[in-house]
């Protein structure tokens, strides 16, 4: 969320400069950096709000900010420059706890004081589609925040390849109404009016999505699908040439194989559908994160590995006679985490053996020790020496 014209004259301005200054430090990864130019910057609103006197906000904005209390959204020009400043403080907290996989109480607490600010002045001006926008955002990244370490994939131990099973918690439930305020703020926005309106929407139903998995109910499948294909929609034009696009689409990928790996346990599934749908998933989902690569760098990295393992189950589970070539064409992924690919192989080759067990005829049984062997072949191949370096993802 950027802050105003930083060479705007006002009593401000030292906050609206030390936003610029912070969202730098964010966009060089600088996390740390980042945070303490937004706590300056918001402790010098508020100080400023409170004593409106800008020599006595400038000597107070090094105090820590839990020690101010909130302000109102009337101050104007000063509160929704604030809104922007918890807005981004919460932006790099869940940056930084995405990367540990955890939650972030802090970050939601900053989404809370971005949306007390801007609530009533959408309310107020609902003609004004930006501010509705920002109100939306902040809801979303709420939602994405409560989510937290929900979102990691699976560890590398073989008891936990049912990651696709989620447990629900108060932190998921939170997050699901955080998401459906943030669509209900958003979804009669013009979509073509300005790009961030398609992304936020988009993001919104990808949050819904997850948060809808986090519960392990199959009554919330349907809802899940429903959300996770409008987020889909959402990003398939324009995925190719948006960096926020192809996030939420590669995200959206993510959540529809979770979705598949829950639909095939159902007695009444149309296996042979589902299937065919998540090959088509991570292979769109896959080739869109090579692309981005070659152009990028390996940003989109942990997502295409997100993509990649889940296909893995999913076909050591139900297909695991085309899991040895799904692991050769993606070698590069296959060899980030050994032990893991292992469990897979494993579990490939118990389900291999059980088909065959129940067929109990000689076609099954051929076609299990060609199974067989293309799995003991690929497990040799990625056990053997790999690419130095950091190989691009063929």
């Amino acid at each position: 969320m950027a802050p105003p014209d930083s060479d705007a004259a006002g009593p401000e301005k030292p906050a609206s400069d030390l936003l610029h200054l912070g969202q730098s430090h964010e966009s060089h990864g600088e996390l740390f950096a980042a945070l303490a130019c937004y706590n300056r910057a918001i402790a010098h609103l508020i100080a400023l709000a409170e004593t409106e006197s800008p020599d006595d906000a400038i000597g107070r904005e090094r105090m820590p900010i839990d020690e101010f209390g909130p302000l109102s959204s009337s101050h104007g020009r000063v509160g929704r420059l604030l809104a922007i400043a918890w807005m981004n403080r919460g932006n790099a907290l869940q940056k930084f706890h995405v990367l540990r996989g955890t939650y972030s109480e802090a970050a939601v607490a900053a989404y809370d004081q971005t949306i007390s600010l801007l609530e009533p002045l959408a309310v107020a001006a609902p003609a004004d589609h930006a501010l509705r926008n920002s109100l939306g955002a902040a809801y979303l990244n709420r939602a994405g925040a409560l989510l937290g370490g929900h979102e990691a994939g699976p560890s590398d131990r073989p008891e936990d390849l049912d990651f696709l099973r989620r447990d629900a918690d108060s932190s998921a439930r939170a997050a699901l109404d955080s998401a459906d305020r943030a669509i209900a703020t958003l979804v009669t926005l013009p979509l073509d009016e300005n790009i961030s309106h398609r992304a936020n929407l988009a993001g919104a139903h990808l949050n819904r999505a997850s948060a809808l998995l986090c519960n392990g109910e199959r009554r919330h499948l349907a809802a899940a699908r429903a959300s996770a294909c409008l987020a889909l929609d959402l990003t398939v034009a324009t995925a190719e040439n948006h960096l926020a696009f192809a996030h939420v689409s590669l995200g959206a990928r993510h959540a529809l194989l979770a979705i598949v790996g829950r639909e095939l346990s159902a007695p009444d599934r149309d296996a042979a559908g589902l299937l065919a749908e998540a090959g088509d998933v991570v292979d769109a989902g896959l080739a869109l994160a090579r692309r981005w690569e070659r152009r990028c760098g390996t940003a989109f990295r942990p997502a295409a590995a997100q993509l990649f393992y889940t296909g893995a189950i999913l076909y050591a589970s139900y297909q695991p006679h085309f899991l040895a070539e799904f692991l050769d064409e993606n070698h590069v992924l296959a060899r980030e985490r050994p032990a893991l690919v292992e469990a897979i192989l494993t579990r490939a080759r118990r389900t291999a053996h059980e088909r065959c067990l129940v067929a109990n005829s000689a076609e099954p049984l051929s076609r299990t020790f060609h199974t067989l062997t293309d799995l003991s072949a690929i497990a040799d191949r990625l056990a053997g020496p790999g690419p130095t370096g950091v190989p691009a993802l063929p």
